[in-house]
């Protein structure tokens, strides 16, 4: 085989980007909302009922987003550990693709808190939990925007892995024992902070990166990979059916669980796409790219939406499920909107050059 065939066969193996990654954001996205439109429409200032049980374990989209997570920074840094040039290029990455959209969420829910303090609990006005849901530093709770969380333990994972890639041995040193300690601590039950810096839900990051480091081995056979993405769907399945019935009522091992079924579908779907040219919805992509915003958008966009469709359900009497299918469908247009409206057009501009920034006014 010439030199020119194998760089080609190698630039094959490891494409620049995968579509089966933006449909996971997708899937565990739209999980996370219809959690949070069963969990808003079940408060008995709202409907008081559960109308789908099924969505009460929702939640494991977050497990998923982990996941997702990890095997995409080492898939996108991997070439940048132990270069310590690249320190400021990933910081500035992270940061631009987290903070700015951040902020701007919550410069805009801030004022209706203020405006109409029914609209929260009353904890939503100090000055430390402002602070903190600006700089994602850890905090016990979350006030103003409840899937902040996630990102405190996002932000905290990019922190660890740049020491990597500014130190390789001192990064995957410090690396190891976070991850040792994330695995033990748990189970102790331990309050604020050991239960934030310690969580279990930091070995779902480790999951993804291991499922990128067999990704990109280019070792796992394409049957492998289609056993992978059948086993790890029925086991992730399974574990929700669990997680439904408090079959395994501990919630650090239900992280696991979900972790191992989902790091088994990103490798598998991912190898697929390689391989064997699995293609993704259109929708899909569209919806994992919009991800970021939905998951800011969709819980004041869903209270605020379940209060309008109660409001005009008093006239037309629908059935519930109509009321949940209206109130998920306007928080998704919400964070859609928010998406093409304010999100990419800021990702395009931040992602240009100064110089370009500077010539230039529209996006592109």
């Amino acid at each position: 085989m010439t030199r020119v065939n194998r760089a080609t066969e190698r630039h094959h193996m490891t494409p620049r980007s995968l579509n089966t990654l933006q449909a996971g954001r997708a899937v565990a996205c739209l999980a996370v909302l219809l959690f949070h439109t069963d969990f808003i429409l079940t408060l008995p200032k709202y409907l008081g009922r559960d109308i789908f049980p099924i969505f009460n374990a929702g939640s494991a989209g977050v497990q998923f987003f982990f996941v997702l997570s990890g095997f995409v920074i080492l898939f996108v840094h991997q070439k940048d550990i132990d270069k310590s040039s690249k320190l400021a290029e990933f910081l500035w990455k992270r940061f631009r693709r987290v903070y700015p959209t951040l902020w701007i969420v919550l410069l805009l829910i801030i004022p209706v808190y203020l405006l109409v303090p029914s609209y929260g609990t009353g904890k939503e006005h100090g000055f430390g939990t402002i602070v903190s849901a600006f700089l994602l530093s850890p905090a016990p709770q979350d006030y103003l925007l409840k899937p902040v969380w996630t990102l405190r333990h996002e932000v905290l994972f990019y922190l660890i892995f740049s020491v990597s890639i500014w130190r390789r041995r001192i990064g995957f040193a410090a690396g190891g024992i976070w991850i040792a300690l994330c695995a033990i601590v748990p189970w102790f039950h331990l309050d604020f902070p050991w239960s934030f810096f310690f969580s279990s839900n930091h070995l779902l990051f480790v999951f993804g990166m291991l499922a990128c480091l067999a990704f990109k081995s280019a070792q796992v056979p394409r049957s492998a990979a289609l056993i992978a993405t059948v086993a790890g769907a029925i086991a992730f399945a399974n574990v929700w059916f669990a997680d439904l019935h408090q079959v395994l009522p501990l919630r650090d091992a239900l992280n696991v669980l979900y972790g191992l079924a989902a790091a088994l579908m990103v490798l598998g779907l991912a190898v697929l796409e390689r391989d064997w040219g699995l293609r993704v919805p259109g929708a899909l992509t569209f919806l994992g790219e919009a991800s970021y915003s939905i998951y800011l958008v969709h819980f004041p966009a869903l209270s605020a939406a379940s209060k309008v469709t109660l409001t005009l359900n008093k006239l037309v009497r629908a059935p519930d499920s109509i009321v949940f299918i209206t109130s998920a469908s306007a928080a998704l247009v919400a964070g859609v909107l928010f998406h093409l409206a304010i999100e990419k057009p800021l990702m395009l501009q931040l992602a240009k050059p100064r110089k370009l920034r500077e010539r230039s006014v529209i996006p592109v």
